[in-house]
């Protein structure tokens, strides 16, 4: 599960397939962080420039982590910054 918080509104996402996810590779489309990120661009919620902090219960796999399907959403979105915060720690992630 993922949690993100955007302008005083929680967006939670979910381990799922079928969910309309573009610009990420296959394995990342039905994982809960891009689920959450997603939703956010779904929305047509204006984060560009921003820095967000989004809360797992389980660190990202290798498909979604630094180079992988959550850079990919954080330059979709346009965002300064994303923090992940997970059972190991932080982990920072910036567009290219």
């Amino acid at each position: 599960m993922a949690v993100i918080e955007v302008n005083g509104k929680k967006i939670y996402g979910i381990n799922a397939h079928g969910q309309p996810v573009s610009g990420v590779n296959a394995i990342s489309a039905t994982h809960a962080e891009i689920d959450a990120l997603n939703q956010i661009k779904q929305r047509g919620l204006d984060v560009s420039g921003e820095n967000l902090i989004l809360y797992v219960d389980r660190m990202p796999c290798v498909a979604c982590g630094v180079n992988g399907g959550i850079r990919s959403m954080v330059e979709q979105l346009g965002l300064k910054e994303l923090k992940i915060i997970g059972p190991d720690g932080p982990l920072i992630i910036t567009p290219r």
